[in-house]
């Protein structure tokens, strides 16, 4: 887990470099590699100091013989050292075009993802402010509708005041009236037998 933070960190510090991206590019697939490398040659080597013992002097002279035969090809070696310089040359420039593209790729994904992060603050605050505006509104009408329970229920009261009211008054009307129908059919009753003989 460390070496995984560790070429991170290296990629992060040699990314502007140029090379952070090439150092890291299937480094897994290098490694092992390069480990399958390791364990051939260790086989290799033990087989042959098994089976085949190392004479010194024979290892000096196929040295001497190497050493001839470099002397005679330095002439064609330098030729070939100048092209692989220019191959690689060109395989740099070429990884350094490719890095300047994929640098240039995320500035543009992270430069998208920055104005993205804009639109979404701005969509977020207005939002809020939809969300506070339409709080202020139905507190208001919560008030408004309260008040005007308030007032029916006042005016129901009254109404049921000013009902009962009118029926007592009408209550006592009926009963004076009901005397008074009762006075004027006892007088009524008295004239006549005043008038008859």
């Amino acid at each position: 887990m460390d070496s995984v933070i560790c070429l991170d960190h290296l990629s992060s510090v040699y990314y502007h470099f140029g090379f952070g991206f090439f150092a890291l590019w299937n480094f897994k697939e290098i490694s092992e590699i390069f480990a399958l490398f390791l364990l051939i040659s260790f086989g290799f080597k033990t087989f042959s100091s098994l089976w085949f013992p190392i004479d010194i002097s024979s290892v000096d002279r196929s040295k001497k013989v190497i050493d001839a035969k470099l002397k005679r090809k330095s002439d064609g070696k330098h030729a070939s050292v100048s092209e692989r310089r220019r191959n690689c040359d060109s395989e740099v420039s070429a990884l350094r075009k490719l890095v300047k593209m994929e640098r240039r790729r995320a500035d543009a994904a992270l430069a998208e993802v920055e104005r993205e992060r804009a639109a979404s603050a701005t969509a977020a605050e207005e939002a809020m402010a939809m969300i506070q505006r339409l709080q202020r509104e139905k507190n208001s009408i919560e008030m408004a509708a309260n008040q005007q329970r308030r007032l029916s229920e006042a005016k129901h009261v009254h109404d049921e005041e000013v009902i009962q009211s009118l029926e007592s008054l009408v209550w006592s009307y009926e009963a004076e009236l009901g005397l008074l129908r009762q006075q004027l059919g006892g007088g009524v009753k008295e004239s006549l037998f005043c008038l008859s003989p």
